[in-house]
């Protein structure tokens, strides 16, 4: 039988139990971490800063444990009396997932099931329905209007002294830097309003990392975000599977990855040519399959967003030509 929390540790698990996509579980101060000089700093520090808390992605088993990080000292600072996705938290956290966090605006579409997310030019330009969002490629994770998930962002629109123009009326370097802008800047400038302590010097290079890797690449596609995905039960276990993914292999620098699955490409198509087992075609498959998703960790790509764009190209291709999905090798050719 679990012991019973502390009614401290409780409160702290009521204010911060989820933010985004990302879950909080609460760790009592006396977890023992193996070794005793470790278990006793920990501990001292416990009592010193607070309870220790951990982070964990939505089906993500593993997590990042904070209990020694400069963070719990900002937990108990006033995190957990604001709503977790308005701080800067959030953006730390977004980049040690598959995701890059901006600021702005999201007017969710609960037909379509996709949305546009609005964006201040300028730390001056922020509204009081901007908040943080997490970015996973062109995909955002939504709470509002009874949906809670990973949905297609169909637009981007930017506004400046409270005009606002499309994404494609820019060129790809002032959307850009804009979207800098609406990065770190702004994840700052929210800070400030709520009176809550800056991240340190460590959080913000992992967040700057994590922009640098994901924000040009969203410049290039402005304009040109799709609105299709699909958002059913095989998708979700595609991001969970892409989750665990990251919690088990981490994000490797993309030319190792690269040359990995490349090799992996390559073992299967030798296995295939030489007509090998079964069992062997299903070691190179898996193993393949694991370095593309592996892939769209360090890429930061929502591959069921991908998948599923994918899959409704071909079908409306099919549709347009045939009328009826019309499935290779099961039809005789026309």
């Amino acid at each position: 039988m679990a012991a019973a929390k502390s009614p401290r540790a409780a409160r702290l698990e009521r204010a911060i139990q989820s933010m985004g996509p990302y879950r909080i579980d609460v760790v009592e101060e006396a977890v023992a971490l193996g070794d005793r000089g470790a278990e006793a700093h920990s501990v001292q520090r416990a009592a010193e800063v607070g309870v220790p808390i951990r982070v964990v992605a939505r089906g993500d088993p593993g997590g990042m444990s904070l209990s020694e990080s400069h963070e719990t000292v900002e937990v108990e600072r006033g995190y957990i009396h604001e709503a977790m996705q308005a701080t800067p938290l959030f953006a730390w956290l977004a980049a040690h997932h598959a995701e890059v966090c901006i600021v702005g605006a999201v007017r969710f579409d609960s037909d379509d099931m996709n949305c546009e997310m609005v964006l201040p030019r300028a730390p001056d330009d922020l509204t009081s329905e901007m908040t943080l969002n997490a970015f996973r490629g062109s995909s955002v994770f939504i709470e509002q209007d009874g949906a809670c998930g990973w949905y297609a962002c169909r637009s981007l629109r930017v506004v400046s002294q409270g005009i606002e123009i499309g994404a494609e009326e820019m060129t790809t370097g002032e959307l850009e830097e804009t979207l800098f802008g609406a990065g770190l800047p702004c994840v700052d400038r929210l800070g400030e309003l709520r009176r809550l302590a800056p991240l340190n010097g460590e959080m913000r290079r992992d967040v700057e990392r994590a922009e640098h890797e994901a924000l040009p690449r969203l410049a290039r596609a402005a304009g040109h975000l799709s609105s299709k995905g699909a958002h059913g039960v095989p998708i979700a276990g595609l991001r969970e599977v892409q989750e665990q993914m990251l919690a088990l292999y981490g994000r490797l620098e993309p030319d190792r990855a690269l040359v990995w699955t490349t090799e992996e490409l390559g073992e299967l198509a030798q296995a295939v040519r030489r007509n090998e087992s079964t069992v062997r075609l299903e070691e190179e498959l898996g193993q393949l399959t694991t370095w593309c998703f592996c892939l769209a960790n360090i890429l930061r790509i929502d591959v069921a967003k991908a998948v599923s764009e994918a899959y409704e190209t071909e079908l409306t291709r099919q549709m347009r030509k045939y009328g009826m999905p019309r499935p290779y090798g099961l039809w005789p050719k026309s």
